[in-house]
């Protein structure tokens, strides 16, 4: 795909996304009742993402998870990042809370990965980086919405209960993980996969007519809780958080790349583009769900989806510099 074809499709990627968070936000102030996005994020958290994640799941085996130096470059550039996010927020802007630290890292580490992830890959690599994106996805929303949940539960906890460590912990997993329609959808899609697993035709086109509805959902409900107005965190710390992103994190998994010695052009021009993503719509069910950062989230989501159409050609001339013969 030439150059130019590229930032139109980036182009129309990016307005797709900006249409729905547009008309969520329009929505929120004239015809739809706040009283009703409550449960219209719960819907997106408990039925649409989990429909989405599961076929997708389905679509590959474990075996073909199993790539150690790509997946170990993608998580040494999350990893890196989220303690570079987390020192930052905690040295210079003075925060305390556990729950605020891990939404905040989520922010600089959680791409969106499928909303604009698939037709962003799709349009640089084609067909061939299905696999490498698929399994991205399936990694960073089993570790990155998982462990994000176990924490923010662990910090939410309430510790006036007299229980042993033992049974806290087992309640913490059991709240987090066990009860998490994110994890278990993922990993029940995997062990449909593993055991060559089918669905009953309505069923499949239920789940794909469900899953379909997480993109338009879930921006809108991000537009519906967008608001322009000044919040608790300073505005320096909002740009630190969009540059993490956007910069930062690609920038540790480039180096997480060459430290590792991967090889495979498919793997790193899908790992740059996916690591150079504008944060993704997900993290904003996540803080919405657990009444943390929640405003904030929706701004550093939204500036970042809007100055990625600056920041992703630099990003794809430079995984074209490392795949070039």
């Amino acid at each position: 795909m030439t150059g130019a074809s590229y930032v139109s499709a980036g182009i129309e990627a990016v307005a797709i996304l900006f249409f729905y968070i547009a008309l969520g936000w329009i929505g929120s102030r004239t015809l739809i009742n706040q009283e009703l996005m409550p449960g219209l994020n719960r819907f997106v958290y408990y039925f649409a993402v989990p429909a989405l994640l599961f076929q997708s799941a389905r679509q590959i085996s474990p075996e073909e998870l199993w790539k150690p130096l790509p997946i170990g470059a993608l998580m040494v550039g999350i990893v890196l990042t989220a303690m570079v996010t987390v020192v930052t927020s905690w040295s210079v802007f003075k925060t305390r809370q556990g729950d605020q630290l891990v939404i905040r890292q989520l922010l600089t580490t959680f791409s969106n990965y499928a909303y604009m992830g698939i037709p962003v890959v799709t349009a640089f690599v084609g067909d061939a980086g299905f696999l490498a994106m698929i399994t991205i996805i399936l990694i960073t929303n089993l570790v990155l919405i998982g462990s994000a949940q176990i924490l923010l539960q662990t910090f939410q906890r309430d510790r006036s209960q007299s229980l042993s460590v033992g049974r806290q912990i087992a309640g913490v997993v059991q709240q987090s993980l066990l009860k998490s329609p994110v994890f278990l959808s993922s990993v029940i899609g995997l062990l449909f996969s593993a055991g060559d697993l089918a669905l009953p035709g309505v069923l499949e086109k239920g789940l794909n007519a469900i899953g379909s509805t997480t993109v338009p959902l879930a921006l809108f409900c991000l537009g519906a809780a967008l608001q322009f107005r000044q919040s608790g965190s300073s505005v320096l710390e909002l740009i630190t958080l969009i540059a993490f992103k956007l910069f930062l994190h690609p920038s540790l998994t480039v180096l997480a790349i060459v430290l590792l010695g991967v090889s495979d052009p498919i793997w790193i021009t899908v790992l740059i583009l996916m690591s150079a993503l504008p944060t993704g719509a997900l993290a904003h069910v996540v803080a919405q769900h657990h009444k943390v950062y929640a405003n904030e989230t929706s701004l550093v989501i939204t500036v970042t989806t809007l100055l990625s159409l600056l920041t992703l050609p630099v990003w794809v001339q430079i995984a074209q510099a490392f795949v070039a013969p």
